[in-house]
């Protein structure tokens, strides 16, 4: 299977990792599982869907938030079938193009690309006001907090 970073060199646009591969960036002992990735919110639809589609080859696959939604525009994210999975968000939940600008500022820099920082990934998971994001935000903030 086509590893994931093999998929990233091709993206050519600014994009953040978000989510629990961030938080594994960090540092911090998090389950495994997908790698979450929030490309440019700037960019128009049909930038994003190039961008996606070069970046992606033959490994794109059909998702819930990935396609064209049917009027003419593009659902939220889409995934990428590598090793780990990628999942390419256009939008994030509750978060606006100047969450994306203050978090891209301020990251850090990886091997992956550029990671949002722990008060952006916290917002991020606050903002999407989800059960399952709630409970992430908890456990993050107990990480924390065990860690000083």
């Amino acid at each position: 299977m086509t590893p994931v970073e093999d998929v990233l060199v091709k993206i050519r646009h600014r994009y953040l990792i978000i989510g629990s591969g961030a938080l594994r960036l960090h540092g911090i002992d998090w389950e495994e599982g997908d790698l979450d990735i929030w490309l440019d919110p700037n960019l128009s639809d049909e930038d994003w869907q190039a961008s996606v589609d070069d970046a992606a080859g033959p490994l794109k696959r059909p998702w819930k938030r990935g396609e064209p939604d049917g009027s003419g525009g593009l659902r939220a994210s889409t995934r990428i079938a590598c090793s780990p999975p990628l999942d390419v968000m256009r939008e994030v939940m509750g978060c606006t193009t100047e969450d994306f600008e203050k978090a891209f500022d301020n990251s850090l820099i990886s091997f992956y690309g550029n990671v949002a920082p722990l008060n952006s990934i916290m917002h991020i998971k606050r903002s999407a006001k989800r059960l399952k994001d709630y409970r992430h935000a908890i456990k993050l903030a107990r990480k924390l907090l065990n860690a000083w």
